[in-house]
Order: C-alpha cells, then sequence, then structure tokens
C-alpha cells in the first residue's frame, strides 16, 4: 500500500527502522490501551447540562460576535505592512 502523504511515508520508514532496531513503535493513529475504557468513564461522569432555547441562543449570539471581532482583528493584524 503507498502512503498518501510524505508524513505517512517518513512515519512508516522510521516504523521499520525501528523495527529492525526490535524496537516496537505504536502505528499512527492507534490509541493507547485504555483509551476506549477512559472515554467511556468521562462521558459516564460528565453532568448533562440543561438550559433553556432562549439562553441556548444567547450564548451562541455572544460566540458569533465573538468569532466575528477575532475575525475583523485578524483581517487587520494580517493586513499590515509590517506583517512578514
Amino acid at each position: 500500500m503507498a502512503p498518501s502523504s510524505l508524513l505517512d511515508a517518513l512515519e512508516q520508514h522510521y516504523q521499520s527502522l525501528e523495527e529492525k532496531k526490535g524496537v516496537t513503535t505504536p502505528v499512527s493513529g492507534s490509541k493507547p490501551v485504555g483509551f476506549a475504557a477512559a472515554i467511556n468513564t468521562i462521558s459516564s461522569n460528565t453532568p448533562t447540562i440543561n438550559v433553556s432555547e432562549e439562553e441556548r441562543q444567547r450564548i451562541l449570539d455572544k460566540e458569533n460576535a465573538r468569532l466575528q471581532q477575532l475575525k475583523v482583528e485578524n483581517s487587520v493584524v494580517n493586513s499590515s505592512p509590517y506583517v512578514a
């Protein structure tokens, strides 16, 4: 199977070198042992927050306003002639 990117190719090459030395490394994208159990524990212990539709909309509007503010600030910074 051909790698889909340079990073994949380098990871495969690195793994093959490590295998020759007798060292095993986790495969890219693989999850550590117990990962699923940890996620299940976290999700089962996370409280559910109930908010009214009005409160939800207020929160979303506030977040949208902040996002727009950050976009404007970012465009000002990026349009500066002094930015390299």
